[in-house]
């Protein structure tokens, strides 16, 4: 195999097979399967790290955040008892989730671009279906009420709520939206854009304008949902009139999108994986080792043949290394089994996630494959992002911060890359804008005043809630792996000190941007101090950050990522839904 500290693309792993290989699987990917010290190391302690977790939330009372500030409460141990059936059905989607990933592992790599695209929806689908059972491990009052209580309770968001009984129409509503800020609610709908206000708008209006495809989307609620809501609405009495059907249908098919929403993230994960790991050559379309231009087609070594030609050769241009699908597909497998996912949904937090990934994806490629398309798209979605929270903030830092490295990293042509870099800056930031004045004309909505206001109202929240930021300094990074799970943690931990031994090395062209740029910012966030309490829910967005660190290879080498082989990965993934499984039947993110 090849040496993981070699810079050139042209030694690339033997990919001949014997009779006795295991599916035809590659001679190199058998070597990393089969088991370095590192592998056992990594086995071991994310084993070691998930019966940590368990036992902390099971057999403890440590409180989960800071007394007499903010806490996470823990369902009672009696009521667990009543969730033993749930519990069942978990262990069982787990065991069938675990064999369905094995099965696109093993596939993966050889499939072709339809096959690949048949796989990935399909693990959205599994991680639809695992999303609610794993939901059905609290006790059965929790988990009949949170799905469509936690949308309609204005104390909760308030955005659907407002969509319903609000007096104003749309174009009213969003006109005088910069008035509505200035009230300086410090909660809910002080802090965020009018995206979610609209979102659930527009269901409304769609549920309304379509009656029979609100039966069918009532058809669709579980009987026992529908009464334990009705119950509590008519005891809240929130409003003068009760809600009608086309409206329930409207809340049921928010809390369905918000969860099909949250497992599609995988689809902008495995992209985000699958971006550039190594920059093997320049962009001034030579290769400063060889001579020759990168566009040269070059004669394939023996045994890169056929479909499995694709594995760790540089990309189109020649100028990159990318994760092995394998080890991309078994890291994405394990969004959908993230426990905070499970505990917040149907919260926009959960939302997030697929936007602000694929915003970083977009923009990966857009460097990558020097695409102005993929700049537009990258201006159109950071906008979309700024209309639902300014949680994008920190992600838009990244971006830059990830261009910033892209441009060092190629800094033997400063001149040529800095102008291709401005340029596709320059288109993007054009959508955001030009989409921003749109706004503002057919709208009469001022986007940057509502921004502004949203910054001061976050602000303000810690003049009248007391944080002390040196306990939720300490807080926040365990809270934060809870929220991820112990798998996941792990990985990503190891992935940060992979990284940080190719910064010390010196190996430049071996750095990862986006990834080595998620690091940073989340380390900036953590220390300033911005989420004093509820990291697991408010820092939710930044999850699949954690799953991109950990592919953060050794030396920068593709083929070198430690402790990544099929056996671990998979066992990752079973201690990921355990992990899961007993986080959401533990822990309440919502109090009814």
């Amino acid at each position: 195999m090849t040496d993981g500290s070699s810079d050139s693309p042209r030694q690339l792993p033997s990919f001949e097979t014997d009779a006795g290989a295991t599916n035809g699987v590659p001679v190199a990917e058998r070597a990393v399967a089969s088991g370095p010290p590192a592998t056992a190391r990594t086995g071991m302690l994310v084993t070691l790290a998930s019966v940590v977790s368990i036992c902390f939330l099971w057999l403890t009372t440590i409180p989960l955040g800071v007394p007499g500030e903010w806490t996470w409460q823990r369902f009672s141990v009696h009521d667990i008892f009543d969730s033993v059936l749930g519990m069942s059905i978990a262990v069982l989607a787990a065991a069938a989730y675990v064999v369905w990933v094995w099965c696109g592992a093993l596939r993966i790599e050889a499939a072709g671009r339809f096959e690949r695209a048949v796989w990935l929806s399909s693990l959205v689908i599994a991680g639809f279906v695992w999303l609610l059972v794993v939901q059905q491990c609290p006790p059965p009052e929790h988990r009949r009420l949170k799905s469509t209580w936690v949308l309609y309770d204005p104390a909760s968001s308030g955005y659907y709520f407002e969509a319903v009984y609000g007096r104003d129409d749309v174009g009213s509503f969003l006109a005088g939206y910069v008035d509505r800020m200035a009230r300086g609610d410090v909660l809910h709908e002080g802090t965020h854009p009018p995206g979610l206000y609209l979102i659930h708008r527009g269901l409304v209006a769609l549920c309304e304008a379509w009656p029979g495809f609100s039966r069918v989307v009532n058809s669709t609620r579980p009987p026992r949902i529908s009464s334990s809501f009705a119950t509590v609405e008519r005891g809240a009495r929130f409003a003068a009139r009760g809600l009608t059907s086309e409206e329930r249908a409207a809340l049921w098919l928010a809390s369905l999108l918000t969860q099909l929403t949250a497992a599609a993230t995988v689809i902008p994960l495995y992209a985000l994986l699958r971006c550039t790991l190594i920059r093997t050559q320049p962009l001034n379309g030579r290769d400063n080792r060889t001579g020759r231009d990168s566009q040269e087609s070059t004669p394939e070594p023996n045994g890169l043949r056929g479909r499995q030609s694709r594995r760790f050769v540089p990309s189109e241009t020649g100028s990159f290394m990318n994760l092995p699908r394998r080890t991309a597909w078994l890291l994405t497998a394990l969004w959908p089994l993230v426990p905070g996912v499970a505990i917040f949904l149907p919260k926009s937090d959960a939302v997030y996630p697929f936007f602000f990934t694929l915003l970083l994806a977009l923009w990966l490629r857009t460097l990558e494959r020097q695409s102005m398309i993929r700049a537009l798209a990258t201006g159109f979605v950071a906008w979309i992002g700024m209309l639902l929270s300014l949680a994008v903030i920190p992600v838009l830092a990244i971006v830059t911060l990830a261009t910033l490295i892209f441009w060092w990293r190629e800094s033997e042509t400063p001149g040529r890359t800095g102008i291709r870099l401005l340029y596709f800056c320059a288109v993007a930031v054009s959508v955001f804008v030009f989409a921003t004045a749109l706004a503002s004309l057919f709208c009469e909505i001022s986007l940057p005043h509502v921004w502004a206001w949203n910054y001061r109202n976050h602000a303000a929240f810690y003049g009248e809630f007391h944080r002390t930021w040196w306990k939720w300094l300490l807080v926040n990074p365990l809270e934060f792996a809870m929220a991820a799970g112990a798998p996941v943690a792990v990985f990503a931990l190891q992935g940060s000190f992979r990284g940080f031994r190719t910064i010390l090395a010196g190996k430049r062209r071996c750095l990862t941007p986006l990834a080595l740029s998620a690091l940073i910012v989340w380390t900036l966030l953590w220390l300033s101090g911005k989420n004093m309490g509820e990291a697991g829910r408010l820092w939710l967005f930044a999850i699949p950050w954690l799953i991109w660190i950990a592919a953060i290879p050794e030396s920068g080498h593709a083929n070198s990522l430690r402790g990544s082989s099929m056996r671990t990965l998979l066992l990752a993934v079973a201690l990921q839904a355990i992990v899961s499984m007993v986080t959401v039947g533990r822990i309440s993110g919502f109090e009814f």
